[in-house]
């Protein structure tokens, strides 16, 4: 098993002027090996979303013009939003040069501009790989291989 650890991410104030807990995120580095090329990131564990990963612009942007495998429907709090769906290979990495191979992940790109998430979101298809430790500070993640 190959461990990573991660700091969480200040998260900042509630509109009611309530400060928000910080946020247990990992780096990841999603990448077309046909194309030699991948984008790398800070994204933040969401047990709450089923799927890989749910892209924001920066990730949507390096997607854009190629082909979809699937379009499916995510289910938000309120409304439902049209993904298109792509598959990409998927690392988890560190600062310090770390990292290791997840493997094949779904991507969830929304097709309307408005549904792009600020961060990049990493749900439970990916989760349920890893083993997980939180502590409020940091957060260490084991993958076997």
């Amino acid at each position: 098993m190959t461990y990573l650890e991660y700091d969480y991410a200040e998260d900042g104030i509630s509109r009611s002027g309530r400060r928000i807990p910080d946020v247990p995120v990992l780096e990841i580095l999603l990448y077309d090996q046909r194309r030699k090329k991948g984008v790398r990131g800070p994204a933040i564990v969401d047990t709450g979303f089923d799927g890989g990963i749910y892209a924001n612009l920066t990730v949507a942007s390096f997607l854009e013009g190629s082909k979809p495998v699937a379009e499916e429907v995510v289910e938000a709090p309120g409304h439902s939003i049209r993904c298109e769906l792509f598959k990409m290979s998927c690392r988890l990495v560190n600062g310090k040069g770390s990292g290791v191979e997840i493997g094949e992940i779904e991507v969830h790109v929304p097709t309307e501009p408005m549904d792009l998430s600020g961060d990049v979101l990493v749900g439970r298809m990916l989760l349920n790989r890893l083993q997980m430790s939180l502590d409020g500070k940091r957060l260490r993640v084991g993958v076997e291989t």
